[in-house]
């Protein structure tokens, strides 16, 4: 059954509004992800108060300390975040949330025993309007994280189109962003036995200084930019070939090569280089 099925404003007036029950509770109730959750609270314009008439604040203890050290966590997490994650505020609730198809749910297990919380596993089967039909969806509900986020890494809600290249990532620790940014929305492939690597995103200034950094770093020419149209989006994609992609793949994965991992791999994405090196 899908939400919109069960998420009527009659049943959350009668378990959110009446019986007091959090958007937590529900979520664990019913097995929806607290962002679809909200997503209908905000729909229907459903708040509450608490005992001094003021707006209940949604929060969670995460290990968000980390986070405020650049490290090669930290790195491959926003690397991961600008990509294929999402800042959203709803009703005050300031939240950080993933979702991603069933090859890649081990990067989000991987969050949760850094940063704490849970990984729900969504089967999308009824609804042809997924892109999986298995999806994994991890959210952190923190306004302290979604603050260190926003302000001191520079991104921010609704950032498809904007996203900016990180200049806070120290040269050393580049790598990490750029595999956590693989990780995302990069595709590591054969073409005719060689190997290709390739990635997109929505922002064209963001694209730009993303190989700038890559071709000035590896003395290597830009490749050529190409525009990808779906439905109204336009997208920006690149690949690297045989040559040039084992070169930067080599350093994306130096540490795990040299048996000294510093932080976290798609198993499957790292699998299909090694068999280039």
């Amino acid at each position: 059954m899908l939400p919109r099925d069960v998420l009527t404003r009659g049943f959350l007036i009668e378990n959110y509004i009446n019986k007091r029950m959090s958007s937590d509770d529900l979520a664990d109730k019913l097995g929806f992800g607290q962002t679809t959750i909200l997503r209908h609270l905000k729909r229907y314009n459903l708040t509450r108060t608490n005992s001094e008439g003021q707006k209940n604040k949604f929060y969670k203890t995460h290990n968000v300390s980390i986070l405020y050290e650049m490290c090669p966590f930290t790195a491959y997490f926003l690397g991961f975040l600008i990509t294929d994650g999402s800042l959203g505020d709803y009703n005050n609730h300031k939240h950080i949330a993933f979702a991603v198809g069933e090859k890649s749910s081990s990067v989000l297990s991987y969050f949760a025993s850094v940063l704490g919380g849970n990984v729900n596993r969504y089967d999308y089967s009824e609804n042809k309007d997924s892109i999986h039909t298995i999806e994994y969806h991890y959210s952190l509900y923190n306004e302290e994280l979604f603050d260190l986020i926003n302000k001191k890494y520079n991104i921010f809600p609704r950032k498809t189109y904007n996203c900016s290249f990180p200049d806070y990532v120290p040269d050393d620790l580049m790598q990490y962003f750029f595999r956590g940014a693989i990780d995302g929305d990069g595709w590591i492939t054969s073409d005719r036995n060689r190997m290709v690597l390739g990635y997109v995103s929505a922002s064209k200034n963001y694209i730009d200084n993303f190989l700038d950094y890559l071709c000035n770093k590896f003395i290597i020419r830009k490749p050529k930019i190409t525009n990808i149209r779906k439905i109204k989006n336009l997208y920006y994609s690149f690949c690297f070939s045989h040559k040039y992609a084992i070169k930067i793949c080599s350093w994306i994965y130096k540490d795990l090569l040299e048996g000294n991992p510093q932080t976290f791999a798609l198993p499957y994405k790292y699998e299909r280089f090694l068999k280039y090196f």
